[in-house]
């Protein structure tokens, strides 16, 4: 969310700071699949989703 909306604090921050630990994880069912935090989300907060 931080990064989508261009805090500040993601300067500070990156993928290899913040450890959320291994393997896939869902945040929502049916949702995009964002590889670069191995996460799924909802649609509508991962840009360009077919």
């Amino acid at each position: 969310m931080a990064e989508r909306a261009q805090l500040p604090v993601m300067s500070h921050l990156g993928p290899s700071k913040v450890n959320l630990g291994s393997g896939d994880r869902a945040l929502a069912v049916g949702g995009a699949y964002v590889g670069k935090y191995q996460l799924i989300l909802p649609k509508e907060l991962v840009a360009n989703v077919d």
